[in-house]
């Protein structure tokens, strides 16, 4: 489990579990390389995973971040992982702001580093326009945009601002009633552990609100396979937006959990694991025979 240097460096913290084919796996936004931990142990014989802390997130530094090119930054933050391990393919799995990053790196690299893709929870296009509906959650980007006003005001109000929205978005996370009943009763300072640094969190949300994110002109040029997982009761993104991704990619299959929301992998494990399994093994064709499977977190929801 080493330290690597990006090229400039920052110490990035990479998780490397397993043998066999070699499967990169990014996280989302306030998790890290542990998140995969109970996902992949199944797998262990077989692949070999390399899991890195994002940078601003569990044990990684954050290094020096500019927003115009923060995407660029944690791209060639893929690159010099790879090159540090030798390794030359992987499979890429990547999850919700992983999605962002692992979108942008298969579309770069694809054939020459990428094999297939795992793409889970995020929209081709980030913001919503005339002509797409399908966007992140409007609230939340607003509370984003309030937050990132504060801390350039220096406000001593960014703290509570910033809990808050992460707060908010774990509750947005999940559509079951119960599970948003549970955050709102727990102390908002419970979350600290997972609050990415504020320094990358400004630079990537700047990013998000001043450059947007929108590959759709380009996701037709996709020429290696695909899965794309969604949650049908997203809060975060419409699963639309994921089914648009899969129309446009030829090679990509879509896969749509019935009852989840963001939190897809948690609230449906059974199917995720059968369809990360049939991902591994090549196999995409067979995710059109898992069916809905019993919703561990109830199938009661909000609303």
């Amino acid at each position: 489990m080493p330290m690597v240097t990006m090229r400039d460096g920052t110490a990035v913290f990479v998780r490397v579990l397993g043998r066999g084919q070699p499967v990169l796996m990014l996280h989302g936004f306030a998790l890290d390389s542990r998140h995969w931990l109970p996902l992949i142990a199944p797998y262990l014989n077989s692949y070999r995973f390399i899991m890195p802390d994002f940078r601003g997130h569990g044990r990684s530094g954050t290094g020096d971040l500019h927003r115009s090119r923060v995407l660029d930054t944690l791209c060639d933050d893929v690159d010099d992982i790879l090159d540090f391990l030798k390794i030359e393919k992987v499979l890429l799995c990547a999850y919700s702001m992983g999605a962002m990053v692992g979108l942008e790196y298969a579309l770069r690299r694809q054939q020459e580093r990428v094999e297939r893709y795992l793409h889970m929870e995020l929209s081709p296009c980030f913001h919503h326009a005339e002509d797409w509906a399908h966007g992140f959650n409007p609230q939340l980007v607003e509370q984003a945009r309030v937050l990132v006003d504060l801390w350039e005001q220096k406000s001593a109000a960014a703290g509570a601002s910033y809990r808050t929205l992460i707060q908010e978005m774990v509750r947005q996370a999940f559509p079951q009633r119960w599970v948003m009943q549970m955050v709102d009763v727990l102390p908002v300072r419970l979350l600290d552990p997972i609050l990415p640094d504020p320094a990358f969190t400004h630079e990537i949300f700047s990013f998000l609100l001043e450059s947007n994110f929108d590959v759709r002109s380009r996701v037709p040029h996709f020429q290696i396979p695909g899965l794309i997982m969604s949650g049908r009761q997203s809060r975060y993104f419409p699963w639309e937006g994921s089914d648009w991704l899969h129309q446009n990619w030829e090679k990509s299959e879509h896969l749509i959990f019935d009852h989840s929301g963001h939190g897809l992998m948690y609230s449906e494990p059974i199917k995720f694991r059968k369809a990360f399994q049939c991902f591994l093994t090549g196999a995409l064709d067979r995710v059109r025979e898992i069916r809905t499977s019993r919703n561990w977190l109830r199938l009661r929801t909000a609303g």
